[in-house]
């Protein structure tokens, strides 16, 4: 009791584990079930049979040691086979447990095996799995008996392991006993005998190993069988592999063995000593020997090699059989903390170069190498350099010792990109750094904003994205100049040599210069400036790389691309700056005097130019330029060819090349031609568009202009042609005749234009822009002529200058593939005043587009009369646009503003619009016509047009201003109109006014009006003090304010401070309850009769009247008739014959709401029956489709949703109404049906007909049956006989039916026809209807 100690969690409690074990009875009994027990030991008891072992009488005891630490348990037993159920068994007769208290347990069984005295040692080899080491207690017993045990153990299996063992060359001997292996079934929770080993001697090379040869596994595990010493040398040549470069002290301390028989085998070792190998010593030192049939014999050696007394590289070595020296490997575990001063003292490194002592190590690698006797030491570094104060980057350094001493290289990693380093190893006083990155032969792109972006995305901002280059050399180059800032500069080099005498053109003319290349190409970007003397360092480094130097003057902050010109023998330095994408910068042509970029930049498309001033025969060369734009680089001429009356000009002339990759490109982007010759003179423009101004669809596209100019005739034209990507042209013309064509008086025709436009869109003016539409001003007459001219016009057309000053540019034809249009216009004038031009546009293929534009322009006195001053100029531009498939007309005329009276200064403004909106647009039923605008309070709708006031501005002077304005609108809810006169006089302190405005407002769904008048006279003063400003003001006015109805208003009167109001007639609406009843709601529809309209769509051939009902009578083509009908009233319901209201119907809508009446949610009907004689008809076969509206939302708006008084809500309504009157309509209300009448059915077929059965006659000239001038017949009456329809109407009955009944049963007897008899009752009850007129009857007896 109390016994033993207790622990963790596998302790074992020894006096519990004692007390149970005597306790389980007398002879004592060792069971798995026994709780008390420790895990370990339960476990193994689960390998004897049910789990347990009983003593036999006399047997039983446990003993404590001394210590009480370890409790031995020993019981004899009656023999039973062991492990229960396998087939290889131990017959045990002894058990003996020895359980320490930390719950370790050793399980010792005495018994036979095959009549040999043995002792099995089972131990845990881990989690469900036990080893069993079964050896003979007479030494020796099993020494002869590895073939018979092995048998034994593994059947057929043992053949197998005989051949690996051969191989290998395996000869054990000296059987010292087996082992077992036994592994718990988890799922049972037994154990199974999964594998038995042989254990024996064996001699491998002479190692004296102790195997365990485990069947049917064919493994071999094993160790030294005694602790005699080998030295490593000895073990590596005893396996083959030289050993003379290991050091002789070397020895094996610990040895392990294993085999996969037939594969490879294995001898792991720890070796005692050091291994000196240059600047370092390898200590903790283990082999692994290793042998398979390939590769034979293979030595790996590890070990580790410290660096001061904080951290240890671990390092390795392999070598083969008969293989040369040794080469060790290893590197710095990852996270390590190491400074590169500790790694440049660990291993004794000279001249280290200023960049490498400040590395900040992120990895270490070494290797050294055993060369025929010598070593080679290298040290692989990396870490972040410091390009700047702000900015890392990564540095792979590597140091090299031999026998020739120490070298220094490096590897920068630039976005990718590995930069050989050249370190300044001669000490300038600059601490400078260069690195250099080979193209290839093929040539690498290079983006250069990643390249800057590796060390700042701030900085990168700088450089344009769309700069890539195909490069020869790239550099990398930074200085940290003594007690400055560090700054670094990335470049790349072009393998370019471009020769200007291949210029389109001129080039001919350019051979007679000699050389005139360009060379040496370069695009560089700096992050701060770069001195002549840190340039002078740099580009003794690049040297030795053998790459372009840097420009010896220097170089600026910023991108640059930087050539050396060749003209001759004479070379100058060339330089553009490259610009920002980040900020743009003024431009500037002025020559640099060393290639040094400006830090200010300049536009993408600006030329850097050299003055040049050479004349070459009828070539002048004033200048060559260098540009950059769309990562190509051109180098440009300015130049000119002069031969008598005609010169050339050119628009970009350049050559260059894409910095992507080297190809040549010769450009011209434009060419002007002028003739001068009186009296004749031409000129004329081709521009080709560049490739960022083209739609994405097109592939290129050039414009042009041409003029002609004869005394009395002119003519201009502009076009395009482009080509799109699909290979389809795209193109357009517009040409105009000037001159005097035609007079008709007061009309004279002075112009003609006509044009059209193939795969072309025709963008159309907004009003305001209509008097600067491009084909409405070639050749415009107004105050700036020259603005006009074709080159402006083409300028205007391409998008880049706006139509109107302070618009928006664009382009106005664009190539879109299925876009047509034409356009004719001519130009006149009229009574010699007015100046106008028409244009009628049509636009198809995307859309049907009609379009009338027009300018009128009046300019007092005449430009004739008066070439230094105008007194009236007026400029009208008008737009009429009906689009069919939209549903919608607009129609707007608006003067421009340059329009002026008197002075320039007195500014004629206004607008007139006229808008219709149907079909299948969703504002269909608005319209609106307006001229000046809209009253103040009226809430426009984002569709209607906006129209400026008509408006007169006048500045008289620097102090007086007068303004007169005025509107009309009229809408589909209401009307309105108004004015204001406004003068001012300003002058220092005082202001002085005159203003009166009249607005009014009527509006008729719901009707009411509004009319607001004031006029305002008065003064003011302003005086300032120091900080004291104060104004007094002193006016006199009045305000009318009348509504109605019922009619209101008020009048208030201001005089001075004081002001008086005098009310009159009723309250403005809101003062009472404002909710219509339906008569006064009722007289704003249209009356009863006019309230539903049915109206034909087609097949209607006349209308008649009916004198019976005084209707109207319609006269119709069954097969094409549609007609609709449509109510002034939304319905809610819409239902045809008498189908009930209850179920719902696919043309439904909302419930019906009058907002003056404040009701919502009203059933509205809309019911269609049809007639047929006076009785309804089924509508079966007619094809009923709902037909929607919009609706006016002051009708038929949703009412008010609030918790006030019904009547307030519908007061607020009103006087909100009152207050913003709004165009706002309901959309989508169903009005009534579209409908279309059954289509007739064609009676059923007779069926075919056999030719066999037609009989001809052939008739002989002469004796046709019909003469050619018939005789009138007097038998016939050819009056119509109204009485003939209603006998046709009787034809299905009485008389006419039994005569044709007896008919048909003669002919079925005589089997002459045995079809149907039909009633003709369709033509009875159709008869009515049938005939337009009735038909003419026979005068002879009966009428039938």
């Amino acid at each position: 009791m109390g016994e033993g100690r207790s622990g963790g969690e596998d302790s074992a409690d020894l006096g519990a584990v004692k007390a149970s074990f005597l306790g389980s009875g007398d002879p004592p009994r060792l069971s798995a079930a026994d709780t008390a027990l420790p895990v370990r030991l339960r476990d193994m008891l689960g390998t004897f049979p049910d789990g347990a072992c009983q003593g036999v009488a006399g047997s039983g005891q446990a003993v404590m040691d001394e210590k009480r630490t370890t409790l031995t348990l020993s019981l004899t037993c009656v023999s039973f086979p062991w492990p229960a159920g396998a087939s290889v068994t131990v017959a045990v007769t002894g058990v003996t447990a020895a359980v320490t208290d930390e719950g370790v347990v050793t399980l010792t069984l005495s018994g036979t095996f095959d009549e040999v005295e043995v002792t099995s040692t089972m131990t845990a080899a881990g989690a469900g799995r036990l080893t069993v080491a079964v050896r003979p207690v007479r030494p020796g017993a099993f020494g002869g008996e590895l073939e018979r045990l092995g048998r034994r153990f593994a059947g057929d299996v043992w053949q197998s392991a005989q051949d690996g063992m051969s191989e290998f060359g395996f000869d054990p001997r000296e059987v010292a006993g087996f082992d077992f292996r036994l592994v718990k079934d988890r799922s049972a929770g037994l154990y199974d005998l999964s594998s038995v080993a042989v254990v024996a001697a064996l001699d491998l090379k002479g190692l004296p190993l102790r195997i365990a040869l485990w069947l049917p596994d064919l493994r071999v595990t094993g160790s030294l069988r005694d602790d005699t010493p080998i030295g490593v040398r000895s073990l590596l040549e005893s396996f083959g592999i030289p050993s003379g470069e290991v050091p002789e002290e070397l020895a094996v301390s610990d040895l392990s063995f294993a085999a996969a028989l037939g594969h490879a085998y294995m001898v792991r070792t720890k070796v005692t000593g050091l291994w000196s190998l240059g600047p370092f010593e390898i200590a903790s030192l283990s082999m692994e020997l290793s042998y398979d049939p390939v590769e034979t014999f293979v030595v790996n050696v590890a070990g580790t090699v410290a660096i001061g007394s904080s951290f240890g590289i671990d390092v390795f070595a392999a070598k083969g059989f008969g293989k040369g020296g040794w080469s060790f490997r290893g590197g710095l575990p990852a996270g390590a903390d190491l400074g590169m001063a500790e790694v440049t003292a660990a291993f004794g490194l000279p001249d280290v170069p200023e960049p490498i002592k400040s590395l900040e190590l992120t990895s270490l690698w070494v290797s050294c190498a055993t060369v025929a006797g010598a070593s080679v030491f290298d040290l692989m570094v990396q870490g972040d350099m410091m390009i700047t104060e702000e900015i890392r980057a990564s540095l792979g350094v590597t140091v090299t010792r031999d026998g020739s001493g120490t070298r220094y290289a490096g590897t920068l990693d630039i976005a990718g990109y590995d930069f050989e380093v050249v370190f300044d190893e001669d000490g300038s006083g600059d601490e400078v750094v260069a690195a250099t990155f080979r193209g290839g032969d093929d040539g690498v792109e290079i983006v250069l904003r990643d390249l800057v972006a590796h060390f700042s995305d701030d900085l990168a901002a700088d450089v344009p994205e769309s700069l890539r280059i195909d490069l020869k050399d790239a550099k990398f180059v930074r200085v940290r100049p003594a007690g400055g800032p560090a700054r670094f500069c990335v470049g790349v080099d072009l393998s370019a040599s471009i020769d200007l005498s291949r210029l389109p053109l001129v080039g001919g003319f350019l051979s007679q210069v000699g050389t005139l290349n360009v060379e040496n190409l370069q695009v560089l970007y700096s992050s701060a400036d770069f001195t002549a003397q840190a340039v002078t360092s740099v580009n003794g480094l690049l040297g030795q790389a053998r790459v372009v130097p840097l420009p010896a003057a220097g170089l600026k902050a910023g991108v640059a691309a930087l050539a050396e010109l060749k003209a001759g023998n004479e070379t100058t330095p060339v330089a553009l700056g490259v610009p920002s994408t980040t900020t743009p910068a003024p431009t500037g042509n002025a020559r640099s005097s060393t290639p040094a970029v400006p830090a200010d930049g300049a536009p993408a498309s600006t030329v850097h130019w050299i003055s040049v001033q050479k004349k070459l025969g009828v070539v002048q060369i004033n200048r060559v330029g260098v540009m950059y734009q769309h990562n190509v680089l051109l180098f440009a001429l300015d130049a000119a060819v002069a031969l008598g009356p005609l010169s050339l000009s050119f628009d970009g002339l350049a050559v260059g090349s894409p910095l992507d990759r080297f190809a040549p490109t010769f450009d011209l982007s434009g060419l002007g031609v002028a003739y001068n010759a009186p009296p004749v003179e031409i000129s004329g423009a081709l521009l080709h568009l560049p490739a960022d101004r083209l739609a994405p669809d097109v592939a290129f596209q050039y414009d042009g202009t041409a003029t002609l100019v004869l005394p009395n005739y002119s003519l201009a034209a502009i076009g395009s042609y482009a080509q799109l990507k699909d290979g389809e042209p795209s193109l357009f013309i517009f040409a105009q005749l000037e001159g005097t064509l035609l007079e008709l008086p007061p009309i004279l025709v002075t112009g003609l234009m006509a044009g059209f436009g193939y795969n072309r869109e025709l963008a159309l003016p907004a009003a305001t822009e209509v008097s600067g539409f491009p084909l409405l001003t070639l050749n415009k007459q107004g105050p700036d002529p020259a603005g006009n001219r074709p080159s402006r016009v083409l300028d205007v057309l391409e998008g880049r200058e706006p139509a109107v000053a302070g618009g928006r540019p664009r382009q106005w034809i664009s190539p879109r593939q299925g876009s047509y249009w034409l356009a004719l216009g001519v130009e006149f004038t009229l009574a010699k005043v007015v100046n106008a031009k028409v244009l009628l546009a049509a636009e198809f293929g995307q859309e049907l587009v009609l379009a009338l534009l027009g300018t009128a322009i009046l300019q007092l006195p005449l430009p004739a009369e008066s070439a230094t001053r105008t007194y009236v100029y007026a400029e009208l531009g008008l737009e009429a646009v009906l689009r069919p498939a939209k549903g919608s007309f607009e129609l707007t005329a608006q003067l421009s503003p340059a329009s002026y009276v008197l002075t320039r200064d007195c500014h004629l403004t206004g607008g007139f619009a006229c808008a219709v909106w149907f079909g299948s647009n969703p504002n269909a039923g608005q319209f609106v016509v307006t001229l000046g605008g809209y009253h103040p309070a009226f809430q426009r709708p984002a569709y209607y047009p906006v129209v400026p006031r008509l408006s007169v501005d006048w500045s008289v002077s620097g102090n007086v201003s007068i303004t007169a304005q005025a509107y009309l609108a009229v809408t589909p809810s209401c009307a309105m109109a108004g004015a204001m006169l406004s003068a001012v006089y300003q002058g220092g302190g005082v202001r002085a006014w005159f203003t009166a405005n009249a607005d009014l407002l009527l509006s008729w769904r719901p009707f009411w009006f509004t009319a607001d008048i004031s006029v305002s006279v008065g003064a003011s003063y302003t005086a300032d003090f120091l900080f004291v400003h104060k104004t007094v003001s002193v006016s006199v006015g009045a305000d009318l304010d009348l509504w109605g109805p019922p009619v209101g208003g008020t009048v208030t009167v201001h005089i001075v401070c004081f002001s008086i109001t005098v009310r009159f007639g009723h309250g403005r609406p809101g003062a009472g309850d404002k909710t219509l009843g339906w008569s006064e709601f009722a007289a704003m529809l249209p009356k009863p009769e006019e309230m539903v309209t049915v109206a034909a769509v087609s097949g209607l051939d006349k209308t008649m009247d009916d004198p019976a009902g005084g209707g109207t009578v319609w006269l119709v083509r069954a097969r094409d008739l549609r007609f609709f009908t449509q109510a002034a009233i939304p319905a809610s319901h819409l239902r045809a014959g008498d189908a009930p209201l209850a179920s719902p119907e696919p043309g439904d809508g909302p419930l019906v709401d009058v907002r003056p009446m404040n009701r919502g949610g009203l059933i509205g009907e809309h019911r269609l029956k049809l007639y047929f004689e006076n009785a309804p008809a089924p509508t079966d076969g007619w094809t009923l489709t709902a037909r929607t509206r919009n609706v006016p939302a002051s009708l038929w708006g949703a009412t008010p949703t609030s918790s006030r008084d019904p009547a307030d809500m519908v007061e607020a309504v009103l006087e909100k109404i009152m207050e913003r009157p709004t165009a706002e309509v309901v959309p989508d209300r169903p009005v009534g049906f579209d409908v279309q009448a059954p289509r007739p059915q064609l009676a059923p077929s007779r069926g075919v007909f056999p030719l066999s059965e037609y009989s001809e006659d052939e008739l002989q000239p002469g004796l046709s049956p019909l003469p050619r001038q018939p005789t009138a017949d007097g038998d016939f009456a050819f009056t119509s006989e109204p009485s003939c329809v209603d006998l046709i109407g009787r034809a299905d009955r009485g008389d006419a039916r039994n005569g044709r009944d007896q008919v048909y049963a003669a002919l079925a007897d005589a089997k002459l026809f045995t079809g149907p008899n039909d009633s003709l009752a369709d033509l009875a009850g159709n008869a009515g209807h049938l005939f337009g007129q009735a038909p003419m009857t026979q005068d002879a007896g009966s009428r039938t």
